[in-house]
């Protein structure tokens, strides 16, 4: 079982700028490992609990860590139960290297610092029944015109997010564009997407999709009606996701509970402020759609209006 702990308190979470990136083990093989380093003093640090989400969180930007490239199908994920969290190579369930069998993903795919989709708290998609997260951080499709890097933490910009339903369970992909992309000026929420770059949300559904019909298995569905749901949306997902890995940073850190998750940081007092002051209460659920929007993103474009409902008063 994982052990969880924090150390120096002190010291600040580092941003894209102060982190570098080192290999073991062999490209490959089931050693090869990325892991983060902070710049200053070159101490192992963790991609998942010691980089900062938020960049401006008022503008929507964000941080995410790239995971695997564009025009690449090795299957590269933060371990989430290792020590300080490296990359690692995904195994099959025969202990294989994974790889997409559906082909190359055509945007660099990652995941968000600092966030935790929660098993345990159960959100009405608009299925037939509530779904929990797939206890992971939260899954970024970015979409710019750059490859990126194993390893690389960028500064991205929020624009939608699709809820796709993988094993039972919600696994959003947030998609974002890095926020010194070509078009990053001119995109700014997921209409813009099909207005600039049209099919390219339709082809990010159908990927996710049919990815694992390949595999033998069945077509995932969608929570939502399969709409990409907009920006505004997603930044609540992003917040409430945020909201439960620091949730579970206090139970494992300061709460001294058991998990097989590894949650090691350098820095409780920067999660808001000071950890200590985190409410236990599970999240609010992401504001609801407009149950009269359909998934045409053309109509999106149109400027047909979706309402969000705010979030229960009182949650945390």
């Amino acid at each position: 079982m994982a052990t969880s702990t924090f150390s120096n308190p002190s010291m600040p979470t580092r941003s894209n700028s102060a982190v570098s990136l080192k290999h073991s083990g062999s490209f490959g093989a089931k050693d090869y490992r990325v892991h983060a380093c902070d710049e200053a003093d070159n101490t192992p640090i963790s991609l998942w609990h010691d980089i900062d989400l938020y960049v401006n969180k008022e503008q929507g930007l964000v941080n995410y860590v790239c995971e695997i490239p564009k025009g690449t199908r090795d299957k590269f994920e933060i371990d989430t139960k290792d020590t300080r969290n490296p990359i690692r190579q995904d195994l099959d369930k025969h202990g294989n290297l994974r790889q997409y069998k559906r082909g190359d993903v055509f945007f660099n795919y990652g995941a968000m610092p600092r966030t935790w989709e929660d098993p345990k708290h159960m959100i009405d998609v608009q299925l037939d029944k509530p779904v929990g997260g797939d206890n992971d951080p939260l899954d970024v499709c970015e979409i710019g015109l750059k490859k990126g890097k194993t390893g690389e933490v960028k500064t991205v910009k929020v624009l939608g997010v699709l809820c796709m339903i993988d094993d039972g369970e919600a696994d959003w992909k947030v998609i974002c564009i890095d926020a010194t992309d070509r078009w990053a000026p001119e995109i700014n929420d997921i209409v813009d997407v099909e207005t600039h770059l049209p099919g390219v949300l339709d082809d990010i559904r159908n990927w996710w999709r049919v990815y694992k019909v390949a595999e033998g298995k069945p077509e995932n569905k969608f929570g939502f009606g399969e709409k990409f749901m907009d920006k505004a949306f997603a930044l609540r997902v992003v917040e409430e996701t945020h909201e439960a890995w620091i949730r579970l940073a206090k139970s494992v850190i300061l709460e001294k509970k058991e998990s097989l998750l590894h949650v090691e940081m350098r820095d409780v007092e920067s999660v808001h402020g000071s950890i200590n002051d985190i409410n236990s209460s599970p999240p609010s659920e992401p504001p609801s759609p407009d149950p009269t929007s359909d998934k045409n993103t053309e109509d999106n474009a149109r400027g047909k209006k979706r309402d969000c409902i705010s979030p229960t008063a009182g949650a945390a």
